[in-house]
């Protein structure tokens, strides 16, 4: 059986860096791995629609850093879905592993 093998160049575009739009903070994907700064960034895209105080059918964006986030969202966003509030390393083997049941004896 004959295998048939073809090269081709691809190229991936990568966001490398974001910039926060209100304070400027700088953070990079690379350099600074992990950078939670960088992970944490908000973005927000929309398209203004017929009768919008913004220009009809413009599209905006904004980036914003963590601490932005938080000073000017965070106090009118709601909690949609719960994340993690315990601390594993004092959690019991049910908290981490629901439905475990343990041996008799243990």
């Amino acid at each position: 059986m004959a295998v048939i093998t073809k090269r081709k160049r691809q190229y991936v575009e990568a966001i490398v860096a974001k910039v926060c739009d209100r304070c400027g903070l700088h953070a990079e994907s690379a350099r600074d791995w992990p950078s939670v700064e960088f992970n944490e960034f908000l973005t927000i895209r929309w398209t203004a629609g017929y009768g919008s105080l913004l220009t009809d059918g413009d599209t905006y964006q904004a980036d914003f850093c963590q601490k932005c986030t938080q000073e000017m969202i965070h106090p009118y966003a709601r909690v949609a879905e719960k994340g993690f509030s315990w601390n594993p390393s004092n959690a019991t083997l049910e908290e981490i592993f629901p439905g475990l049941r343990k041996k008799r004896g243990d």
